[in-house]
């Protein structure tokens, strides 16, 4: 199941885009502000900050679960400010994510939460959903515990399942809040693992993330947006060679 490649799409997300694109939340100020810019493709794209806020939201309006305040949001050569839920929706079942806010459902076993995306939009026979949901697992190590409920395992086994959920769909865009958080560095390689058996196997394209370890960071990015100034600045680094940690 884990080399099955993901079945053909009728597109594919080819081009994002902000353009004068400004967000904050009511009574605050605002976190950007007029923000023109083509975010680079297949790449690891690292969001990170001086201790300027912004990091959660950016990743969220690029999700599409954040609108921005003014301005225009670009997928391909259609705006998504404009788009209704119904009609965003093809495009959000290419994109996975995960924030730490969306936490697992306490009265569903890790397996179950996983699998929860698969079963609502009756992807996969549920025999087929379980066992692909548990191969997730298992690539963090952590398959035995997929039968458990999130409250009797550790914080970082609960960010594995949400990590794996956020890859259940083969989606062709994953966007990671700071998947570093609660993990050790062993989890995070096979993390990296996972990304490049997605990338290789699925059609994974896109990855947009964030980390509060700097080495993490490092070692999985190959290019940086900066929040500075209500704005973002774009960095190139040098791209390493996943495989070799995984």
């Amino acid at each position: 199941m884990i080399e099955t490649e993901k079945k053909n799409q009728s597109f594919s997300i080819d081009m994002i885009e902000f353009n004068d694109m400004t967000f904050g939340f009511e009574g605050h100020d605002l976190l950007f502000e007029n923000v023109n810019c083509w975010f680079p493709l297949n790449e690891n794209v690292w969001v990170t900050s001086q201790g300027e806020p912004g990091r959660t939201s950016l990743l969220k309006v690029l999700a599409g679960l954040y609108q921005p305040s003014k301005g225009q949001f670009f997928i391909n050569d259609l705006n998504i400010t404009d788009m209704s839920f119904e009609e965003f929706l093809p495009y959000r079942l290419r994109i996975g994510y995960a924030f730490d806010n969306l936490s697992l459902i306490s009265n569903r076993s890790l397996l179950q939460n996983i699998t929860l995306p698969l079963r609502y939009h009756d992807f996969e026979p549920p025999d087929e959903a379980d066992r692909f949901a548990k191969e997730l697992l298992d690539i963090f190590e952590v398959g035995e515990y997929a039968d458990e409920r999130p409250a009797s395992v550790t914080p970082s086994v609960q960010k594995c399942a949400i990590l794996a959920r956020a890859f259940v769909l083969k989606p062709e865009m994953v966007i990671l809040d700071d998947p570093d958080d609660s993990m050790d560095m062993d989890q995070l390689k096979n993390l990296i693992k996972l990304i490049k058996i997605a990338r290789q196997y699925w059609g994974l394209k896109h990855v947009f993330f964030s980390a509060r370890r700097k080495t993490f960071g490092e070692l999985l990015a190959t290019v940086e947006f900066e929040i500075k100034n209500k704005s973002l600045i774009y960095r190139k680094k040098v791209r390493v060679d996943q495989g070799s940690v995984a």
